[in-house]
Order: C-alpha cells, then sequence, then structure tokens
C-alpha cells in the first residue's frame, strides 16, 4: 500500500479498498496536522485494516504535520519522529525475520 493515497485519487484504488488484502504486517504512522490527509481517512483505514488477515497498526501524532520524520523540513516535529523511529524499529524486530528458517 505504500505510496497510496488512502482515499484514492489518479485512478488508483485507495489504501481504505486495499486494506483488508494487505500481503504483509502493516504500520502507518500519520500527523493530525497533515493537511493532504484528513484525520477521517486516516480512521477509516484503521477500521478497513481490521479486516486483514496480517497485523497492522495505525499510529496517530496529534501535534504533527506531513513530513514530521524529515528533519530537513519545517514540520519536523522531534517527538512524534523519535516515537515513530522506535515504533518501526520495534515493528521490524517482530515482523521481519532476520535468520533462515532451519529445516
Amino acid at each position: 500500500m505504500t505510496g497510496q493515497p488512502i482515499a484514492g485519487r489518479f485512478g488508483f484504488a485507495s489504501c481504505i479498498q486495499l486494506a483488508p488484502s494487505v500481503q504483509t504486517p502493516w504500520l502507518g504512522l500519520y500527523g493530525d496536522r497533515d493537511a493532504g490527509i484528513p484525520v477521517d481517512d486516516v480512521e477509516a483505514l484503521r477500521a478497513a485494516l481490521g479486516a486483514a488477515a496480517l497485523p497492522a497498526e495505525i499510529v496517530r501524532y496529534a501535534d504533527a504535520e506531513h513530513g514530521f520524520h524529515c528533519d530537513d523540513r519545517p514540520s519536523f516535529h522531534h517527538e512524534a519522529a523519535a516515537d515513530a523511529w522506535r515504533r518501526t524499529l520495534e515493528w521490524l524486530d517482530r515482523h521481519v525475520r532476520t535468520e533462515p528458517d532451519s529445516e
């Protein structure tokens, strides 16, 4: 679902439509003050991911804007970025295999 608009545009299916069929564990990190991604869309995505067969999580940051994790942007939000990075690393530790299966 990476790169897909939550609500859909430009002829692409929305993340909301695709959510029930995700094929990998999925983590979404959103700023509530992102002018391009309304909170209502984020919550609709959260609800749609509830039907997914794989783990999925949505995290919202109340004071963060779009690009809150990029320290080269005026929208950089240190606290949200630090929490998002911690959650991302934890998510990867839980859901990405680092050792091959032994047979």
